[in-house]
């Protein structure tokens, strides 16, 4: 037996919807905190991301070299850098492979950053799982009206400079800007073995309108640093001379490249604070 089944259907038009899932806004019912440029401008001396914004909620901040320049981390409610979603103008940051952040290769980025949201926990990631501590969104676009060239200089401990120069022409014909900067950041670092020397470019192309905006951003970053993550041997601690040798011998060439690291890694720690109290 055939039997026919008619259905009758009706067409609803919906209105359209948009979802903006890189930041929280106002009545978002999540934990965030909005750094405008002012903010960020007073703390950037020089140091990285994770350094400036070392004193946020929930932040926990580390440097290689001790002093902020070079390769640095953050953890963000007790979750690494692998469970935080960093993303530039909305695009992901974090290294495909291990999830990581790797804010050496983008030295002085504070100084072409407009504002940060930081949200504190799974907030409104697009990255899934990788931002189960949390979310720094970090937006460098900025319109000035008028032409203009900044220059700032920094210079502290540890022969610690940092040359930053910005220049942009302003909005032409009130459609399109142009805006660059050049920084150069070098150290000797806190610790031995922990010298940096770090230069960056940024450029961004804008064409405005009323109701939108074409950007083009190139940033490009160039780092040199010294091998400062290796730490102190567990024989130099314990004073086992012959263990000392043995990590000396399979270490010569690779960890060990010059007559420096060889008689700092011999010296005796007693001498060491002796010079160290000559220098001060």
């Amino acid at each position: 037996m055939v039997q026919n089944v008619s259905l009758s259907g009706g067409l609803y038009n919906l209105e359209a919807i948009e979802i903006q899932a890189n930041r929280v806004g106002d009545k978002g019912p999540f934990t965030r905190q909005n750094l405008n440029k002012q903010q960020l401008q007073k703390e950037n001396l020089g140091a990285d991301v994770p350094y400036i914004l070392q004193w946020t909620p929930s932040m926990v901040v580390t440097s290689d070299a001790g002093t902020g320049i070079g390769y640095t981390g953050m953890r963000l409610r007790g979750s690494d850098q692998t469970r935080v979603n960093v993303t530039l103008n909305g695009v992901p940051v974090n290294d495909a492979e291990s999830q990581n952040v790797f804010w050496v290769d983008m030295p002085d980025l504070m100084g072409s950053v407009n504002n940060i949201q930081i949200q504190r926990g799974a907030g409104t990631s697009t990255n899934g799982a990788g931002a189960f501590g949390g979310t720094v969104s970090i937006n460098t676009a900025d319109v000035r009206v008028n032409p203009y060239i900044d220059i700032a200089a920094t210079v502290g401990a540890f022969n610690t400079k940092k040359l930053n120069v910005n220049s942009g022409t302003g909005l032409i014909n009130d459609r399109y800007t142009i805006d660059a900067r050049y920084s150069t950041i070098s150290s000797d670092g806190f610790v031995d073995r922990a010298s940096a020397n770090l230069n960056s470019l940024f450029f961004s192309a804008a064409r405005l309108s009323s109701r939108s905006s074409l950007r083009l951003n190139i940033l490009s970053g160039k780092e040199t640093t010294y091998q400062a993550w290796n730490g102190v041997p567990e024989s130099k601690i314990s004073g086992d001379k012959t263990a000392l040798s043995s990590h000396y011998s399979n270490n010569l060439g690779s960890i060990y490249k010059s007559m420096t690291d060889s008689v700092n890694l011999f010296h005796q720690t007693e001498d060491t604070i002796i010079i160290l109290t000559t220098i001060r």
